[in-house]
């Protein structure tokens, strides 16, 4: 599975992304929600993770007021958690390594929260599938010590909605994801799991992705399928896949008990209901 890049590149359009979430959330420009003017600051901060799951797309370096905070992003790769001040924020995005290039740059409500922003779809004027930000919330309680939280979000723009089960038990974890949709978290025994993913309700079909992974105790973690379920018909050749990171997850806020955020996730992703307990994997 890619591992983040140490220069903590990744995501694609970081602003368009952010953008989806902050209009759905309620955010105007030139004011945020609280009524700050533009260019003051709310109290509080962003921990935004991005990441890239737009197969087609380019690399671009992304600047948060003047600073770059993202460089050479590229397909298939997760951000560490990027602390950015609350209110509003000049963000640019411009081509990897040429910032005369520039894509995007505009003055944004950034507000507080916690977030994997997952970028997917594609993109050009022939793209099958529309650019899609899928926001999701790394709020909840977590896991006990012998145990790991995963959830699946489905970001392979030219796949089925899946069904992922465990290859040892056949035990289901997580049934009918679609596309830019994410399932609930799952409570699992830590350990070693192979899983499988299959179109959904085709139990006979074979696996269209196998992926090995290891969960350790007391760890959340976000599981993307992303890339093409066939690269030779697609307008890229990245192959589909599976990346496994470990969530920053934190106590829902005093504004938000429950965890749940409904205007974002109502705009772009979708929870899919969990299935019965999988059985214990193999250690």
């Amino acid at each position: 599975m890619p591992a983040n890049d140490p220069r903590r590149a990744a995501g694609v359009v970081l602003v368009v992304a952010l953008l989806g979430a902050l209009l759905a959330a309620g955010a105007t420009t030139g004011v945020a929600q609280d009524g700050t003017p533009a260019n003051e600051t709310q109290d509080g901060t962003a921990q935004v993770r991005i990441v890239h799951a737009v197969p087609n797309a380019p690399a671009v370096d992304v600047a948060v007021d003047g600073e770059t905070v993202l460089e050479n992003v590229t397909f298939g790769a997760a951000s560490d958690y990027l602390s950015v001040d609350a209110g509003l924020r000049q963000v640019a995005v411009t081509a990897a390594n040429d910032s005369e290039a520039v894509y995007y740059d505009e003055t944004l409500p950034i507000q507080p929260g916690t977030y994997t922003v997952a970028v997917a779809g594609e993109v050009g004027d022939d793209a099958a599938v529309p650019f899609t930000p899928v926001i999701l919330l790394d709020e909840g309680t977590g896991p006990d010590a012998d145990e790991a939280l995963v959830r699946l979000a489905h970001l392979a723009p030219d796949a089925p909605a899946v069904d992922v089960t465990v290859a040892e038990t056949g035990a289901t974890l997580f049934e009918n994801v679609s596309f830019a949709n994410s399932s609930d978290y799952r409570n699992v025994s830590a350990g070693n799991y192979t899983l499988e993913l299959r179109p959904a309700d085709d139990e006979a079909a074979d696996p269209v992705a196998t992926v090995n992974a290891t969960l350790d105790n007391a760890t959340a973690y976000t599981a993307s399928a992303v890339g093409y379920l066939d690269p030779a018909t697609a307008p890229g050749d990245e192959p589909l896949d599976v990346l496994l990171e470990p969530d920053q997850l934190t106590e829902p806020t005093v504004e938000n008990e429950t965890g749940v955020t409904p205007d974002i996730r109502i705009e772009t992703a979708q929870e899919t209901p969990a299935t019965g307990e999988p059985e214990e994997p193999d250690e």
